[in-house]
């Protein structure tokens, strides 16, 4: 939903569930990042996508990230902000250039 409200008024299609995410994200030909690239703080908009089976709950995760921190929902708080270097799992994600 953050994806698609924030792509207003172009009202991109962004599809729903995290594998499906990724898959569009990489076939739209968003650059590929590292995950170092998501600490910087360039004013550049990265998603990162955690795939299922990195997480005990076989659920993927999808983070956007800006300025050094994540934009997410998780563990039933709801929308927050992490810092994207304290998140240990952050190595195991496939981050993303957002290019509109």
């Amino acid at each position: 939903a953050a994806v698609r409200r924030s792509t207003t008024p172009r009202n991109i299609a962004f599809p729903d569930g995290s594998v499906v995410q990724h898959d569009w994200v990489r076939n739209q030909g968003f650059p590929a990042a590292t995950v170092a690239d998501g600490a910087l703080q360039d004013g550049k908009i990265r998603m990162a996508f955690l795939p299922p089976d990195k997480k005990t709950k076989r659920v993927g995760h999808v983070v956007l990230l800006y300025q050094g921190k994540t934009l997410e929902s998780h563990g039933s708080v709801g929308p927050d902000q992490r810092v994207w270097t304290d998140l240990p799992w952050r190595t195991q994600t496939q981050v993303y250039e957002v290019k509109w």
